[in-house]
């Protein structure tokens, strides 16, 4: 039991590390992208906009996909543990 709670932390903390990561990655690395180009050729907040629109989009798909993949695992999950209890239950029957 102790074991089930340091794992669940475990993948607490890191679902939390890939969330930020996914949310301030492409933020930076776009925002800062556009940014520099607007420095470069004077026009202000243009570039830096559309860039954190792109930005938007790529954390969007790396979120979705991480939901998508741990939806299947939790189903993986799901049905091991299901399959673990009808195999007590038939066991418990038979003795």
């Amino acid at each position: 039991m102790k074991n089930d709670k340091k794992n669940f932390k475990e993948l607490v903390k890191g679902m939390a590390v890939y969330t930020s990561a996914s949310i301030l990655g492409p933020i930076l690395l776009f925002g800062g992208t556009g940014w520099f180009i607007d420095k470069q050729c004077g026009t202000k907040p243009l570039w830096m906009l559309i860039f954190i629109g792109i930005a938007f989009v790529v954390t969007n798909i790396l979120l979705f996909s991480k939901v998508k993949k741990m939806i299947g695992m939790m189903e993986k999950i799901g049905k091991e543990a299901e399959e673990k209890k009808e195999e007590k239950s038939t066991q418990g029957k038979s003795s």
